[in-house]
């Protein structure tokens, strides 16, 4: 017989599943209508993409930058192709071998800390006085990157609504081409203002401008109700789940079909009032967004 698996990873899941199967006997209640995507909903995938978009503008931006590296450390055709494949090796060891942090630590720790060290990274890189050092920040902003992967892509699949979840993951990562863009645009834009062997620090330098609002706004985004159930912190995942599902004015969905079913249940429901009074528990309604609500519909 195989073996009865245990832990709370595996209770979540359980309890996903009856709240699937009990919501597909509901009909008619959909995410969409019960978890609107809000202002912080979209806060969350803004900075989720930023990351993306450092990709693409630190890798492309190398490519403008590496004559110049060239001619101030005299460097040679292997140390060119170092150079070049830095942040890409950086990039597949923080994807592969550090992907995992953020289920251990949760996923808004990681968060913040992957786009800190890839600020640290890029000031070692914009001040580094000789090649090594060039090699090690490039190779340490690629780790950062690489590690923000996963951990964008959950903080978006376990935020956002299901029937939002692959068009948002999908635009987020589709930044790197907008950060190709615009570290090239900008690299050039530098070395014409800036015609000097030494224009190359200034273009790492750049990113800090976006880097270090990130950082800040990465700080009040919320920590995954998912990962805090499987915590076990189930107060903690409450009280995220409102600031998450919070706007203001509270928003209110009416849709033709559910004004047919209340018009429909309406002789009945004034009947219950008047068998069991008007504090009968069965006409009481939610208040709010709720825990196993939020599991059942945002996680399939």
């Amino acid at each position: 017989m195989p073996e009865k698996r245990t832990g709370p990873m595996h209770a979540a899941d359980e309890h996903r599943s009856r709240l699937h199967r009990r919501n597909a006997r509901l009909g008619g209640w959909h995410a969409d209508k019960l978890f609107p995507l809000t202002t912080m909903h979209w806060f969350i995938w803004g900075l989720a993409a930023t990351g993306k978009f450092f990709e693409g503008m630190v890798v492309f931006m190398t490519g403008v930058a590496l004559p110049l590296m060239v001619n101030q450390f005299g460097l040679g055709a292997t140390e060119k192709g170092v150079i070049a494949a830095a942040v890409l090796l950086g990039i597949m060891i923080g994807a592969t071998a550090l992907g995992r942090l953020a289920d251990r630590y949760g996923r808004k720790q990681m968060f913040v800390i992957e786009m800190i060290l890839f600020a640290v990274f890029i000031a070692l890189l914009t001040l580094s006085p000789s090649y090594p050092v060039v090699v090690v920040a490039l190779v340490g902003i690629g780790i950062a990157l690489g590690c923000d992967y996963p951990t964008a892509h959950l903080i978006i699949s376990e935020s956002v609504p299901s029937r939002s979840r692959g068009r948002m993951v999908l635009a987020a990562f589709g930044f790197q081409a907008v950060g190709a863009m615009a570290g090239t645009a900008v690299g050039f834009v530098i070395l014409y203002e800036n015609p000097e062997i030494g224009a190359w620090r200034w273009m790492y330098a750049s990113t800090l401008l976006i880097a270090l609002p990130v950082i800040l706004g990465r700080f009040f985004v919320t920590q995954s109700p998912y990962w805090l159930v499987v915590q076990e912190r189930f107060d903690d995942a409450e009280a995220e789940i409102k600031r998450l599902l919070h706007r203001e004015p509270q928003h209110q969905r009416k849709s033709f079909c559910s004004a047919r079913r209340r018009d429909a249940k309406a002789p009945l429901t004034l009947a219950r009032r008047r068998r069991d009074g008007p504090a009968s528990s069965r006409d009481k309604t939610s208040t709010g967004p709720s825990l196993p609500r939020f599991l059942g519909f945002c996680r399939t």
